[in-house]
């Protein structure tokens, strides 16, 4: 680590320190010289000890998706969507009222999981598609990930917000502040899922149903499958990574306010 420091000392004030390693990130903490980063090899309850205990700036979490795509072909997207958003809404809305750092992480890998919904779309459309479309409804499908950027707008209005819902009650259960961002996202993902309950066909489309495991496991035999999700990880990651490291990145390194931050991430 110390090596390490001494070849960054004309560029730490631009470096994160990111490691598997809790006594790197130890170390690292100790000499004082740069922010660090913990890669977690296991769910963030069971290490609340050592998180507490470290207080890295950046915590990440490698879990594995759920395979909700199968589970979509199996029984169906309307049953999967309504479920994940349901469930989603629960540790959403727990962020409201949590009070500790170790419960806030907890909660925040939770809600995570709501990310498998993009597998699940992906295998609901392709079922309701013939083959000749699907490629134009996926795109459409696919589009929709210009939400994460559409997010980053509201931080321009973040600090109003939360300075004019500071100290308030809202329905009685949520408080004002910073935790009616929360709020608000558990009542959309509730709306979402009663539109979703109402609006689609009841009767759906199963691609998957009655078809044994093995023969739905069959084409990760092929290295292209492989390759694609190498390539899936590699270019919609670095973008999910990035809109969410860079507005920290415009006000550390450019001095430009929040807001400004927000807009530019936006463009990217």
């Amino acid at each position: 680590i110390e090596k390490i420091l001494a070849a960054l000392e004309g560029v730490l004030d631009r470096c994160i320190l990111i490691s598997f390693d809790a006594e790197a990130c130890r170390l690292a903490r100790a000499a004082g010289a740069v922010p660090v980063g913990w890669v977690l090899d296991a769910d963030p309850a069971s290490q609340q000890a050592a998180l507490d205990a470290l207080h890295p700036e950046f915590v990440f979490c490698d879990h594995r998706r759920l395979p909700a795509g199968m589970l979509t072909d199996r029984v169906g997207g309307r049953v999967v969507t309504i479920s994940m958003l349901l469930l989603t809404a629960i540790p959403c809305f727990f962020l409201t009222q949590v009070s500790g750092y170790g419960a806030l992480l907890v909660l925040a890998f939770l809600v995570g999981f709501a990310g498998n919904l993009f597998s699940v779309g992906i295998a609901w459309n392709a079922a309701w598609w013939p083959k000749e479309r699907q490629g134009f409804a996926l795109g459409v499908f696919g589009a929709g990930n210009v939400g994460a950027s559409v997010t980053k707008l509201l931080v321009v209005l973040l600090p109003t917000i939360i300075a004019s819902t500071a100290g308030a009650m809202y329905l009685g259960i949520f408080p004002g502040g910073w935790r009616i961002f929360p709020a608000f996202y558990t009542v959309a993902l509730v709306v979402v899922a009663i539109l979703t309950f109402l609006i689609v066909p009841r009767h759906d489309k199963m691609n998957g149903a009655g078809k044994p495991l093995g023969e739905m496991l069959a084409p990760l035999k092929h290295v292209r499958v492989w390759r694609f999700s190498l390539y899936y990880a590699a270019v919609f990651g670095a973008y999910v990574a990035l809109s969410a490291w860079l507005p920290k990145y415009y006000v550390d390194n450019f001095g430009v306010e929040l807001q400004v931050a927000a807009l530019l991430t936006a463009t990217f």
